[in-house]
């Protein structure tokens, strides 16, 4: 697989907040930097009468490496994205190969 981007993995720090661990966004830090694949597939087509939409969703793959989706981001291009659904780890021959990981825009 040809990654032709690149990533950066921004991690939050965890505060304990009386006994509950919150992450802090207010200076996360650059943790890795990965080779990547960053583009849109589409997930949906919908129909009405006249007209149709199909919906496009932004995903990234990148090589395997212990993602916790709570507390780490992704930095592409200068914009901050958040896991949107659960990472997918794709296997070849019986080895990790590859996590596919459907991302949303960071709001504010």
């Amino acid at each position: 697989m040809r990654f032709n981007d690149t990533v950066d993995v921004l991690e939050a720090t965890a505060v304990d907040d009386h006994g509950t661990t919150v992450y802090d966004w207010s200076l996360p830090v650059v943790v890795a930097t990965l080779p990547a694949h960053v583009g849109h597939v589409s997930v949906a087509v919908f129909v009405e009468p006249g007209s149709g939409a199909m919906v496009e969703q932004l995903q990234v793959i990148v090589e395997p490496f212990a993602y916790n989706p709570a507390r780490q981001r992704f930095d592409w291009k200068g914009h901050l994205y958040v896991n949107d659904g659960p990472p997918m780890l794709r296997r070849r021959n019986g080895a990790d190969h590859h996590l596919t990981i459907a991302l949303q825009p960071v709001d504010g």
